[in-house]
């Protein structure tokens, strides 16, 4: 269940089942937010306007209008904003509304379907991440990713192990709420109050003190948190150094977000079929629709970084094309785009 209204998003997540398959416990997720920012406003808007230049040659640049173009997006209201910015520029047409959007089951953000071995991949992630030594790590000290975060600046040169990088970087958190200045002027009008009620409360889930562990599953969350602080909040911050912080946490969150969808090719094809299966399809019907056209079509599709590393693993995965493969895992940053040409002869 979603329920979008002025930013608050209200989500049931089945948790438990029981012998015969009913679900017996659910998960209440409350979220508010989900605003596009200026910055990225402006960024959908930029790339608007130079990716016709870029994808079509000028005698098809003619045929852009409404009546050819499709847009496809989530039910998220950031994604909707961003389609709307990017397909004004794209066409050079201030009357693209939210009307011209159409919400597609295939495009919802959706993992449900791959959770047991996503599951399975974030347990083997935990136990990775909690290596004391490199011979700890054994063959898996090769996984993309991994030498990468060992390798990380950041990191003391006495502790470059996977735990260590755990450490470091519940220190970092630890050092940055203490040293919150009292007064600054934030993004958005946020107080200073509640940005170190953030931090804290991201830094108590990290780690659990009873069990002496630190919980993996966050670290996308604080890649985010340090992401949007450098962005917004730097300046007003001064003189506190985010970048250890964020280069850490984006070594961390590189081995994870990538991890999490299978190292291997089986379990990268599994996972990449269960979340984007249904997005493959729909590519997949409109690409017969186009070949099928006499003149240029275009689809536009806007979902969630899930679906794109879902849809990069089953391209990867699925086909016999001589993909020109980065093995390093990379992050998919706001924007990031895969361009399906289809030509007629």
């Amino acid at each position: 269940l979603c329920r979008d209204n002025e930013g608050l998003k209200i989500q049931l997540k089945p948790c438990k089942w029981d012998d015969e398959g009913n679900c017996i416990e659910v998960q209440l997720v409350c979220k508010w937010g989900g605003w596009l920012t200026e910055a990225g406003a402006l960024q959908a808007t930029m790339l608007g306007e130079h990716f016709a230049k870029r994808i079509y040659t000028h005698s098809d640049a003619r045929h852009l209008s409404k009546d050819t173009v499709a847009i496809r997006l989530n039910n998220e209201r950031r994604v909707l904003h961003t389609a709307i910015n990017f397909t004004t520029a794209f066409l050079k047409d201030d009357s693209v509304s939210d009307a011209d959007c159409v919400v597609d089951e295939a495009l919802l953000g959706d993992s449900f379907q791959a959770k047991d071995i996503m599951g399975d991949m974030s347990r083997r992630i935990d136990n990775l991440l909690h290596c004391d030594s490199i011979e700890e790590l054994g063959q898996d000290a090769h996984l993309p990713g991994m030498q990468g975060l060992l390798n990380c600046v950041a990191l003391d040169q006495s502790d470059r192990t996977p735990h260590g990088a755990l450490r470091t970087m519940h220190k970092f958190i630890g050092e940055f709420v203490e040293h919150i200045p009292a007064t600054a002027q934030l993004y958005r009008g946020e107080s200073i109050q509640l940005m170190k009620q953030r931090w804290s409360n991201i830094l108590r889930a990290f780690y659990k003190v009873k069990h002496a562990h630190y919980d993996t599953s966050k670290i996308p969350d604080i890649f985010d948190y340090v992401s949007y602080d450098a962005c917004y909040n730097q300046e007003a911050l001064a003189p506190l150094d985010l970048y250890p912080l964020f280069t850490l946490a984006e070594a961390l969150s590189l081995f994870v977000s990538a991890g999490e969808y299978g190292f291997a090719g089986r379990e990268r094809k599994f996972t990449g079929g269960m979340i984007a299966g249904p997005l493959f399809t729909r590519i997949s019907q409109d690409i017969e629709e186009i070949a099928a056209n006499d003149g240029p079509l275009t689809r536009l599709y806007f979902t969630s970084e899930s679906h794109l590393m879902g849809l990069k693993n089953l391209l990867y995965e699925s086909t016999r094309a001589d993909f020109h493969r980065l093995e390093d895992p990379m992050e998919l940053h706001f924007l990031t785009h895969f361009v399906i040409k289809v030509y007629n002869y």
